[in-house]
């Protein structure tokens, strides 16, 4: 059975209060006003942005996702559903059929690129392009006779 307490761990009574508060408008400062009402403004965000940071390794946050449906299973469903996304087309007010939301799945698979770590691939340029698939040797680099033609050679 899930309690307050597995959620919230050893928080304190007023360390719940100001979780709470946050987590409804995400501002540290209204949220630090709202548990120490006799507080200043100008101390109030410092403050409340400490005891954020003191906070935040005391709770059981994948428990509290879970709770929400926003785990990794939640995630992996989501972004199955975009891959395999569809868009109905329509001509002259009649209905084609559906097809497939390229953009959504390119999408989808550009955040499960990311998530994977494989989105930002590292790349070494040696000072040459590389132009529409042919690659840029110097003529010193040819074997043979200096033609450039390496077929006969074979």
């Amino acid at each position: 059975m899930i309690t307050i307490d597995n959620l919230f761990g050893a928080l304190k009574l007023k360390e719940r209060a100001f979780l709470k508060r946050y987590l409804k408008d995400f501002n540290v400062t209204q949220s630090y006003l709202f548990v120490y009402p006799r507080a200043k403004k100008a101390s109030a965000k410092a403050n409340g942005s400490r005891l954020l940071k003191q906070i935040i390794p005391k709770v059981n946050w994948s428990e509290i996702l879970r709770l929400h449906g926003l785990d990794d299973f939640r995630l992996a469903e989501e972004i199955d559903k975009r891959l395999k996304a569809t868009v109905v087309k329509h001509y002259l007010d009649e209905k084609l059929g559906d097809f497939a939301d390229n953009a959504t799945r390119m999408k989808a698979t550009e955040l499960l690129a990311e998530m994977l770590g494989r989105r930002k691939m590292q790349l070494a340029f040696s000072g040459e392009v590389a132009h529409k698939g042919y690659v840029n040797i110097s003529p010193d680099d040819w074997d043979g006779d200096g033609d450039g033609d390496s077929s006969s050679d074979v």
